[in-house]
């Protein structure tokens, strides 16, 4: 604070006091009461006008794409720029963070969008139309800027420089002590324009700019309730000319330099509003961050995603296909006669699967044999073909030959008759029997059994007991 607002804090309650007590004493002349009301009315706006302003800074509910779009954006402050008595240009503007970036945006009506200087690393980049954001990293700064304070400008053109306070410059009783080069921070920007640059023919509508500062860049670890100092000041230059060359105190109307704080000379931290960090992430927006932070891991498990669908839609429609194809008993029995004898037996006196090698063939005798020893297992044709001591074609081509079913058709038959004694003779449940005879799965079960005995199981149980 200045020595001016100083004496301004500590004498002017002193003197109102007095006038006061003069007034209270009888000295009731219109000279002291002029005075008294002179004092009160000054002690008053030197209080508001050195008030600083303070503003929540809410965490942002959805992920931010810094492209220049407003789509993430609800843009609730707003400041008129003047020219003179006429009102050029109307701004709008917001801020929102998250656990990585401070994010602002602005959406600024301007009719004549002007670059006059190009570069990155510019300290003139504010003779062009731009947007400048000042920071106090630790919300400390008195009048002037130290090592904990930023200056972010950016143009329309996407061009950007760096300032940070300086040590020797602090040092040496610069106004502003600042510097960009050696700055080497990273931050991210863009624009979108609404009119072309340099072209005094038309008549532009203006632009909207993102800007993503890195918590990380600043020394900032964000957290709810952390406090800091900023200001946002908006660069509105209307002319093509060699700005250079003019004198440092001219300021003709074709330039416009307006901050928040309705102030035009920036870089002097006491008038920067200070903000405190409040919300906190929505469950939308935590889906959307480890999305947007996983975008491989994202995709890999799509991908798996969609080929176990994929594979549980082939399987189910194998499983259709092949229960179409499966035989009935009675089918069945057409096909192999002697079987169809040996099932017409007393099944309580049936308790292994039918076999005899002189009266079928060698193959599915030798499978009947494996699946009488393998009846709780899911029977892989490969391991059956082994034991036959055939290739897998040869033992499909033979069991055809010999059954008129596949390897596959036959091993499920042959445990269809098995399972079907066990439910007339026995109290287990039907998915109890489902899982002894090798199927994983009771509905699955329920459906094969159907089709070869053309009833469920339990009518099955109901109407052979």
């Amino acid at each position: 604070m200045s020595i001016i607002n100083i004496f301004i804090f500590l004498f002017s309650p002193i003197f109102l006091l007095y006038l006061c007590t003069m007034q209270k004493s009888g000295f009731t002349g219109v000279n002291h009461k002029k005075g008294l009301a002179f004092w009160a009315a000054f002690l008053v706006f030197s209080y508001l006008g050195h008030a600083q302003m303070a503003f929540d800074l809410p965490h942002t509910q959805t992920v931010i794409k810094i492209d220049g779009r407003a789509e993430e954006w609800s843009l609730t402050q707003s400041l008129p720029i003047m020219r003179g008595i006429e009102q050029e240009m109307k701004v709008k503007y917001g801020w929102q963070w998250d656990h990585d970036y401070l994010y602002l945006a602005a959406d600024v009506e301007d009719h004549f969008l002007a670059i006059n200087e190009l570069g990155n690393d510019n300290p003139k980049l504010y003779f062009n139309d731009a947007l400048e954001v000042y920071l106090d990293a630790k919300a400390d700064s008195k009048s002037s800027m130290d090592l904990n304070d930023y200056q972010f400008l950016v143009d329309i053109k996407g061009q950007k420089t760096v300032f940070k306070g300086n040590k020797w410059m602090m040092q040496d009783g610069a106004r502003v002590p600042k510097d960009y080069e050696g700055t080497n921070i990273v931050f991210y920007a863009a624009t979108v324009l609404r009119g072309t640059c340099n072209d005094s023919t038309d008549l532009d509508e203006g632009y909207f700019m993102e800007i993503a500062i890195p918590w990380s860049a600043v020394g900032i670890v964000p957290t709810e309730g952390t406090k800091l100092k900023m200001d946002l000041c908006f660069d509105d230059v209307d002319t093509l000319s060699n700005i250079r060359k003019w004198p440092v105190d001219f300021h003709p109307a074709v330039l416009q330099y307006t901050s928040i704080t309705g102030k035009n000379d920036f870089g002097f931290p006491q008038h920067w509003p200070t903000f405190t960090l409040v919300g906190t992430p929505g469950w939308w927006y935590q889906v959307q961050n480890a999305l947007a932070r996983l975008p491989v891991l994202f995709l890999v498990l799509m991908a798996m995603l969609l080929a176990v669908m994929i594979y549980a839609i082939i399987t189910q429609y194998q499983k259709i296909q092949y229960l179409k194809s499966l035989p009935s008993r009675a089918e069945f029995n057409l096909l192999n006669p002697v079987h169809g004898d040996q099932q017409s037996m007393d099944q309580s006196q049936n308790d292994h699967l039918p076999m005899s090698k002189t009266e079928e063939g060698e193959v599915a005798f030798k499978i009947k044999q494996y699946v009488e020893n393998h009846l709780s297992d899911d029977i892989a044709i490969a391991d059956l073909a082994a034991f036959v001591n055939k290739s897998v074609r040869q033992l499909q081509r033979m069991c055809k030959a010999e059954t008129g079913l596949s390897p596959l058709q036959f091993i499920t038959i042959l445990k269809l008759e098995k399972a079907g004694q066990h439910i007339v003779n026995s109290q287990e449940t039907i998915a109890e029997i489902a899982y002894r005879y090798g199927f994983s799965d009771p509905s699955y079960f329920g459906s094969v059994f159907k089709k070869y005995f053309g009833k469920t199981p339990l009518e099955y149980r109901n109407s052979e007991a």
